[in-house]
């Protein structure tokens, strides 16, 4: 339980470093303010969700200051940001009622609601702002389209790139494996030999 606590922590945190450096590339004043809420109550749900995982362990707990990479490199990716704004709001929404349907501990459980309510603001807020930029619901659709199609040539990739570890480590255990069974015997006649060789040079 510790342990996925502080895993919430960490993206919580995360989004908030991400909503921050989005600041430096937005000059539209209302919509800054709104992402530095934003961003503030990103990290009080960071905060939150790091003190419920200390009552469940005595260990030391995950730091949630991690390396980050931004999303928003640009005003060229503004755009995308935003949609990766909005998806991740939207997908936080329904995905935290699930982890509270699921988890018996009502503390817990109450914690994932009472965030949920601040995400389903976000969430509308994030909506408005990248409908007013894309400027019509069939381009705002098409950026959204594009943006789930590129998680999920993302997700393959990951696939891919895990079963081939997996089978790339299944051949190097077989090649050791056999060659243990081969080559044990006379590598060991080889290292008596030369153990003798080195005795009678004595």
């Amino acid at each position: 339980m510790s342990r996925a606590l502080n895993r919430f922590a960490m993206v919580e945190a995360d989004s908030a470093w991400q909503l921050l450096k989005a600041l430096e590339f937005e000059n539209h004043e209302p919509y800054r303010a709104k992402l530095f809420i934003n961003a503030l109550e990103e990290v009080h749900h960071a905060f939150l969700f790091k003190s419920m995982a200390n009552k469940f362990t005595r260990k030391s707990s995950i730091n949630i200051a991690a390396r980050r990479d931004k999303i928003y490199i640009s005003a060229d990716h503004d755009i995308r940001f935003k949609v990766a704004h909005y998806l991740g709001e939207k997908n936080v929404y329904g995905q935290f009622l699930s982890y509270a349907n699921a988890i018996k501990n009502e503390e817990v459980k109450n914690l994932f609601l009472g965030i949920r309510g601040d995400e389903e603001e976000h969430q509308h807020m994030a909506y408005l702002h990248l409908k007013e930029k894309t400027g019509s619901n069939f381009r705002l659709n098409l950026f959204i389209l594009r943006e789930y199609l590129d998680i999920a040539y993302n997700d393959f990739v990951r696939f891919g790139k895990s079963i081939g570890d997996f089978f790339s480590g299944i051949i190097i255990f077989v090649l050791y494996f056999i060659g243990g069974v081969f080559f044990g015997k006379l590598c060991r006649r080889i290292i008596t030999l030369q153990s003798k060789r080195k005795y009678l040079e004595l």
